[in-house]
């Protein structure tokens, strides 16, 4: 399989909720780093390396400036050389405030090499994020990069299918730094759990 860069866009309203549908007209706060509260905000960013890893690097990098890179896990960034990945996710996910779901245009259908689906496995990373986050109440967030809909119920596992349920984020290519802000604002605003 062969990565493809896909460029994003983040939108909500002006009251910082996430809302479901088009958000052309997002009043966004500037995001530089803070200490304090909002650097406490504790984010896991889950995705697929083949479906988002550049878009999901850039997320990430803009989420770090403000709330500090201790506190942003996204693998790549976070793991040190040598770390156990699968202690570590467990850990990154049990410490974090909201799990934020970089959902791309093929999230869905990516397959391993014996040309399976990677989500009909129970044992991929991407659905045991989620399933422990699910399990652990820990807020989902999806983000989904450009035109990509969020996926249809009946198309994922049991154990993950409340994703459909979560309320979602957009980030189009064209409109990407005021659409992070947004996500910030609305982050920082209606935070998902206490801390």
């Amino acid at each position: 399989m062969t990565e493809h860069r896909h460029e994003i866009n983040i939108g909500g309203d002006v009251s910082g909720n996430f809302v479901v549908g088009d958000n052309n007209n997002v009043a966004a706060p500037s995001v530089p780093h803070s200490s304090g509260a909002r650097a406490a905000l504790r984010l896991f960013v889950s995705y697929r390396i083949d479906d988002s890893v550049y878009a999901t690097g850039a997320i990430a990098d803009r989420l770090a400036q403000f709330f500090g890179r201790e506190n942003v896990f996204r693998d790549r960034d976070t793991l040190a050389l040598g770390a156990m990945y699968p202690t570590s996710i467990r850990r990154a996910l049990e410490r974090c405030d909201t799990v934020l779901a970089v959902i791309g245009p093929s999230w869905l259908e990516i397959q391993d090499g014996s040309r399976q689906r990677c989500l009909d496995n129970p044992r991929d990373w991407v659905r045991t994020e989620l399933r422990m986050a699910f399990e652990r109440d820990i807020p989902v967030v999806p983000v989904l990069l450009d035109a990509t809909p969020l996926p249809d119920p009946s198309r994922l596992p049991a154990d993950i299918a409340a994703l459909t349920l979560c309320t979602f984020w957009q980030v189009r290519h064209q409109s990407f730094e005021s659409d992070v802000r947004g996500l910030i604002g609305g982050l920082t605003r209606n935070p998902s759990r206490p801390t």
